[in-house]
């Protein structure tokens, strides 16, 4: 037989051959099928991908949507020509098996019943009856989401105007309604398509896929409100608290929290997203066998932020046990050098306290950790010795007292008012501006002028060929005025004399015992005294100066 007889009896057979024939349009329908759940599953993604960019402009989400849209395309591809390719295979060996469609069609055509076709009905009517219900929900879901919007403005707009407080928490009122319309829409979808498998009896089927999606579609919404709904109300309710807490014993409480306001907002949406990962992963059940470390990371989470919050109460709590909250009383240097050190004693206690804390919640073990850290300890004490100096002569410059913050002191070239006294080092303000961070190990000797009273020194160069007396009295005449203007002289002026000689000019000197730290403005003041009396004898006549 030649070719063109070989093909033209194949051709012939083909379409002769109603097996074949039927067979073949099955194999097309269920590649039809399969090409237009292919469509419909792209447009669902592409239609929740812009969903996502309407509803969020954070960078961090963009990015993280964008990589999980491009893997989810490809492998809706990758289904898309695997289930095609079965779907081929299945119709071949159909074929070949000696199936025929047609027959098996018209068999299972003749077994129906009337019962069947009275089933048939009311499982019709029932959808239809819920296409109408789904239809009317989702029509009253549109129309309602700008009313319960404009509702909320305008409740939260009025609530605002009432304590005088911005609109801020208004604009995030559309993204949140946006979002609940969202949910609203896919999640009645979602529950008709579960209402009718369960009418077709394929809810075995649909409720392990479909039932998924609406549990993890609902903790993702729920996350997200949670977060937005803390972005809208946290600024009135800080508002609200400085109101509340303005005045009375909780005012500095209040005022080092709400430092934390930004922080702890920040440590709720890490919680809430967490969380939501972590059910979401539950929802899973091959992926049960995974570590819960979602969990473990909340608690660290909460254990980070109370941290936080018992170092902020310490330092108020340390600020009022020394009296530095006290209306009308002087602050002593102690309180102000002592709290700062013991605040960051306890700041570091704390920390380490809840590095700790978070290794149990982990499942690490403690003690070999802690003896480790020991021997670490003791090994770098060991290699850094200047570290080691620092600290033990900070500590006995606070034991002995040696200075405290406030006091003037001359600490090698370093010349100035102590602003802070540290474990390891020291800083010192000098006359023009300048910080001395000195290390601890490093100050020798200290020159204290703060401790008991300080001279206040004065000199003056009276020029030869003058009358010295007449300078005499205007000193002793300014030192008895400074007394009188200053508490913060503690005696008389003392004119020690004539302490330098040379041919153009006398040095004399005057001293006053003055309070420590207030020597150099009280010079200044001696000396503004004395220019303003020399000035009054200089415009007196010649003879009466003299008498």
């Amino acid at each position: 037989m030649s070719g063109l007889e070989q093909l033209s009896w194949l051709t012939n057979y083909v379409l002769n051959d109603d097996r074949f024939a039927g067979n073949v349009t099955a194999i097309g329908v269920g590649l039809t099928v399969v090409l237009l759940s292919w469509f419909l599953l792209k447009s669902l993604l592409s239609t929740g991908w812009v969903a996502l960019r309407r509803l969020t402009q954070e960078a961090v989400w963009l990015q993280a949507g964008a990589r999980v849209y491009q893997a989810l395309q490809i492998w809706l591809w990758r289904l898309f020509v695997a289930a095609s390719c079965a779907t081929l295979a299945l119709g071949v060996a159909y074929h070949a098996c000696g199936g025929d469609v047609g027959h098996d069609i018209q068999s299972a055509v003749r077994q129906i019943t009337p019962q069947h076709v009275l089933k048939w009905g009311h499982t019709l009517f029932l959808l239809s009856l819920l296409g109408l219900v789904a239809w009317s929900l989702l029509r009253s879901i549109r129309l309602l989401r700008p009313v319960a919007e404009d509702w909320t403005v305008k409740r939260l707009r009025r609530a605002a105007l009432e304590h005088d407080e911005p609109e801020s928490p208004v604009l995030l009122v559309p993204q949140g309604m946006i979002l609940v319309e969202r949910y609203a829409l896919a999640a009645t979808v979602l529950l008709c398509l579960l209402t009718a498998g369960w009418l077709l009896e394929i809810d075995k089927l649909t409720n392990p896929t479909l039932g998924f999606a609406l549990r993890v579609t609902s903790i993702l919404v729920v996350a997200r409100l949670l977060t937005l709904t803390l972005q809208t109300f946290a600024k009135p309710l800080t508002n609200y608290g400085n109101r509340q807490f303005s005045q009375g014993r909780l005012t500095h409480y209040w005022e080092r929290l709400a430092r934390l306001v930004p922080l702890g907002q920040r440590c709720f949406e890490m919680t809430v997203y967490i969380s939501a990962a972590v059910l979401s992963v539950h929802e899973l059940q091959f992926l049960n066998y995974v570590p819960g470390y979602g969990e473990k990371f909340v608690q660290c989470i909460g254990i980070f932020f109370g941290m936080r919050v018992v170092v902020e109460l310490l330092q108020v709590l340390l600020n009022e046990l020394f009296g530095l909250y006290r209306e009308g009383e002087e602050t002593s240097q102690q309180a102000r050098t002592l709290v700062p050190l013991l605040h960051s004693v306890c700041q570091y206690a704390a920390y380490v306290g809840g590095a700790v804390w978070m290794l149990i919640v982990f499942g690490f073990p403690v003690a070999p950790v802690l003896a480790g850290a020991g021997i670490i300890g003791l090994a770098v004490g060991l290699g850094a010795q200047s570290l080691v100096t620092d600290v033990v002569s900070g500590l006995f410059i606070l034991f002995e007292n040696q200075f405290l913050v406030g006091d003037f002191v001359e600490i090698g070239s370093a010349k100035g008012i102590v602003e802070a006294v540290a474990v390891r080092h020291t800083q010192i303000r000098d006359d023009e501006g300048r910080l001395h961070i000195i290390p601890n190990g490093q100050i020798k000797a200290v020159v204290n002028l703060s401790k008991g009273f300080i001279f206040a020194i004065v000199e003056v160069k009276v020029p030869m060929g003058l009358d010295l007396e007449v300078y005499l009295r205007a000193m002793t005449e300014a030192g008895r005025q400074l007394r009188k203007a200053c508490p913060e002289v503690l005696a008389d002026t003392t004119i020690q004399g004539l302490v330098g000689l040379t041919l153009q000019d006398t040095t004399v000197r005057a001293v006053t015992k003055v309070k420590p730290g207030s020597h150099q403005r009280m010079e200044n003041e001696y000396r503004r005294i004395l220019k303003a009396i020399l000035d009054q004898l200089t415009a007196l006549p010649s003879e009466r100066r003299a008498a």
